[in-house]
């Protein structure tokens, strides 16, 4: 009875790794759909954050913090998210992390969802390896369900 309880859990965590992993994959594919806008600038500047990986280790990482405002459809939107995937703005360089922002602010534009305008980004990269990511948690999920359901018929 152990087994099963055991082996059901097995599976269900599978497939709850099938469904984030393709609901993570679909977003990221969706979001290379989104529809330009130009935006006015209302606040830049760059941000730190240390992070360590151990006592000895401490690092530092620059990044752009930007306020800007769009409309549609005569509607005002604020927004101050620069990009979905983290990696692309963090740098360990606070001349790279400012170039980043002179390059963004630059181009006075920014991306948002067709289907919720409230929803916007500057950058709509995704690195590969954020990517892979996706992909890993709908392998894992299909091995969790195929050790699930095994452990179910063992018993």
């Amino acid at each position: 009875m152990e087994q099963i309880i055991f082996s059901s859990i097995v599976t269900a965590a599978g497939f709850i790794l099938i469904i984030v992993g393709i609901w993570l994959q679909y977003t990221a594919n969706n979001i290379l759909n989104w529809t330009t806008i130009k935006i006015e600038i209302l606040d830049s500047k760059i941000c730190s954050e240390q992070s360590s990986a151990d006592q000895y280790n401490r690092y530092t990482w620059y990044y752009p913090a930007i306020t800007y405002k769009y409309y549609i459809n005569g509607t005002l939107y604020t927004n101050k998210t620069v990009s979905f995937d983290r990696k692309n703005i963090l740098s360990s360089s606070e001349a790279d992390a400012k170039k980043l922002l002179t390059d963004i602010t630059k181009k006075s534009e920014a991306y948002y969802n067709p289907t919720k305008p409230f929803k916007a980004v500057l950058t709509k990269e995704i690195s590969k390896q954020r990517l892979s990511h996706y992909r890993t948690l709908v392998v894992s999920g299909v091995l969790l369900v195929i050790s699930g359901t095994f452990l179910i018929f063992i018993v």
